[in-house]
């Protein structure tokens, strides 16, 4: 599936030429949980190394919030995750998210209040921006909430809007923000029309095309809900 130029990968990630590009992997956040150390930073790694070899991206983008915390054992885990990144990729850029605070302090890396590319800025789109270009952001966490009465699935997403397109947090363990029941956090987001974005989600496998996400409402809940 691709927007624009962009390939939208089953896992949340996206392609952009030679770029791969990731938003809110939130590295260190199984601690904050009380999970087993690494668990989720050796999930991405692992998806990472199976990106590259699938798409031959040689930079890794990615599109803030790379940390979850600022205690020592995120920044070890912060610093084995670079060292690795920069063994499967040949540049990993990153983009400052509003968890990563103090990031300066911990790797020597320079992390970027954006990138700008071709008609394309990446940002992580906590904070509003003027451009005229085509914004690819993070931070919403986009997750589509289905249930049949007995049990509830939540799907990650790509939303798209008229120049924004907003990636899916690459962690399986954010519980993610359902765009239909749930306000926007973004304030790039929410000065758009929420019920127009067009709503991409993935299965694990594939990612498919679910239609405008106000009428994805109406099918769900037979109206749109007041937020």
């Amino acid at each position: 599936m691709k927007v624009k130029d962009i390939i939208l990968d089953p896992t949340g990630a996206a392609v952009l030429d030679g770029y791969l590009l990731i938003a809110d992997p939130h590295i260190g956040i199984e601690n904050s949980l009380g999970l087993r150390r690494g668990s989720n930073t050796d999930k991405v790694l692992n998806s990472l190394k199976d990106l590259n070899s699938k798409y031959g991206t040689e930079n890794l983008v990615i599109v803030g919030d790379i940390k979850h915390g600022f205690n020592l054992r995120d920044r070890d885990l912060l610093i084995s995750f670079l060292k690795r990144t920069n063994q499967i990729f040949k540049n990993t850029y990153i983009v400052e998210g509003n968890h990563d605070n103090g990031l300066d302090l911990i790797i020597s890396t320079d992390s970027l209040e954006y990138i700008e590319y071709k008609e394309y800025i990446i940002l992580h789109g906590h904070k509003s921006v003027d451009t005229d270009k085509f914004m690819i952001i993070g931070h919403e966490h986009p997750v589509i909430e289905l249930s049949n009465g007995f049990r509830s699935s939540r799907y990650i997403c790509f939303l798209e809007f008229d120049r924004v397109l907003v990636l899916p947090a690459f962690n399986n363990i954010s519980p993610g923000n359902d765009v239909i029941s749930s306000k926007f956090s973004s304030e790039i987001l929410t000065k758009l029309d929420r019920w127009k974005a067009k709503v991409y989600i993935s299965d694990d496998s594939e990612v498919l095309y679910a239609g405008r996400l106000g009428d994805l409402a109406r099918k769900i809940y037979g109206e749109i809900p007041e937020i």
